[in-house]
């Protein structure tokens, strides 16, 4: 968002989420991430079961490494990134 024209500010909201997901929705023991929290932050499973939502950990990941034009896909390819 910053690069779209957000300024500043969006950098601290990316900071700010990244702290948030870092100390309650990165699973360290299991790998991946929680899916659910509850009211107390911490990991449940009342909806999910399991690690059922990689493909949007995984975007979470990319889309900030790419440039904000459109496709991700095109956008790792064009931007240089490797995944291995």
């Amino acid at each position: 968002l910053r690069a779209t024209g957000g300024g500043q500010a969006f950098e601290g909201w990316y900071r700010r989420i990244w702290s948030f997901a870092d100390a309650h929705l990165i699973d360290r023991q299991g790998g991946a991430w929680h899916p659910e929290i509850d009211d107390d932050l911490r990991p449940v499973n009342r909806v999910f079961a399991g690690k059922p939502d990689l493909y949007h950990a995984v975007q979470a990941c990319l889309i900030p490494l790419v440039p904000a034009t459109g496709s991700v896909t095109r956008g790792l390819r064009d931007g240089g990134v490797r995944l291995g």
